[in-house]
């Protein structure tokens, strides 16, 4: 039994690619197709202020290494699965806020707890909305 499946109009097989017409890759077998697809964006933001982006922050992490903190906004539309996580890298605090966007949370708490912190925002659509999770707290 072979396993095929496609990726950029390419047939991948467990033995390696076979390319078919109308796509082209410069990936050479599956272990490195696979290593590829798998990657996440980390997004190092050592600023204060950073507006969370649905075309370039979904899946990924947004890392933060401000020594005085983070404020990430969500702002304007973005589908519904949409997920990002938010790590602290040093000792500033990441808020989370939402410009005309409600972020529901289990106990009100809207920050990163302490260095090394991870919280993940999650869209759910109109059922439960933005809902914010992790290593969080006042």
């Amino acid at each position: 039994m072979s396993l095929n499946f496609y990726y950029n109009s390419t047939v991948v097989e467990t033995s390696g690619i076979r390319q078919i017409a109308g796509g082209g890759t410069g990936v050479t077998t599956l272990s490195s197709l696979l290593q590829t697809v798998n990657q996440v964006p980390i997004n190092i933001q050592a600023g204060t202020t950073y507006t969370i982006l649905s075309n370039t922050d979904l899946g990924g992490t947004i890392a933060s290494t401000s020594n005085t903190g983070l404020t990430a906004t969500l702002v304007g539309s973005y589908p519904v699965g949409f997920q990002t996580s938010l790590l602290q890298l040093s000792t500033g605090r990441i808020a989370v806020s939402g410009q005309n966007i409600t972020i529901n949370q289990a106990n009100n708490y809207f920050k990163t707890t302490k260095q090394y912190s991870v919280a993940t925002l999650l869209y759910v659509g109109s059922t439960g909305g933005w809902v914010l999770f992790g290593d969080i707290s006042a």
